[in-house]
């Protein structure tokens, strides 16, 4: 499930942590991120701002549900990120599920959304 033994599964949701480069590290998460789900998915996430990356991808792409819980959460990791001054983005993918979730809880203004992992990579600041 990992490449680095870092993954995890709860629920329905899968988290997957990639370190891409000594700055880039790459979350991928798939399933629903709703209720405990959510929690796990913040605290993996918070973790990773204790390392050494300067910039922090989360690929939702494969997130079939976020809820209000996940969105929350994501909110609460990119306030934790710009504490510590770490680049902090989004991946929807092509579906728009995350930003048409975003868009209904009025939270799309708090991120840097992309499309794909490597335009973040290459965009996000």
């Amino acid at each position: 499930m990992s490449r680095n033994g870092q993954g995890r599964q709860v629920q329905s949701i899968a988290i997957d942590v990639e370190r891409l480069t000594l700055c880039d590290t790459v979350v991928h998460v798939a399933g629903d991120v709703v209720g405990d789900a959510a929690a796990v998915l913040q605290q993996t996430l918070t973790a990773q701002l204790l390392g050494e990356p300067i910039r922090l991808v989360v690929n939702l792409s494969a997130v079939v549900l976020l809820d209000a819980v996940g969105i929350d959460a994501l909110i609460s990791v990119a306030a934790t990120a710009g504490e510590v001054d770490y680049a902090f983005c989004l991946v929807d993918g092509h579906e728009g599920r995350v930003q048409a979730a975003l868009a209904a809880e009025q939270a799309t203004d708090l991120f840097e959304i992309f499309s794909s992992v490597p335009e973040a990579v290459r965009n996000s600041v």
